[in-house]
């Protein structure tokens, strides 16, 4: 995630609009120290080649061929 936190501000904001039913986050290059960006997104969330440890969201893993 290399966005400033300002522009992760606004992502998150758009993501917790009324209009938005859930969101589908591509997580290939996730690391621990964003965890707490994605915990402030308040719609149901999956994320896509990548899983949480705690498992709090449903995950998608890509397998390596």
């Amino acid at each position: 995630m290399n966005e400033t936190d300002g522009e992760w501000q606004d992502i998150i904001d758009e993501c917790n609009l009324s209009m938005v039913a859930g969101i589908i986050l591509f997580g290939t290059e996730m690391s621990p120290a964003d965890y707490e960006t994605v915990r402030k997104i308040q719609k149901p969330l999956v994320i896509y080649d990548y899983e949480m440890p705690e498992r709090q969201y449903m995950a998608i893993r890509m397998r390596k061929v």
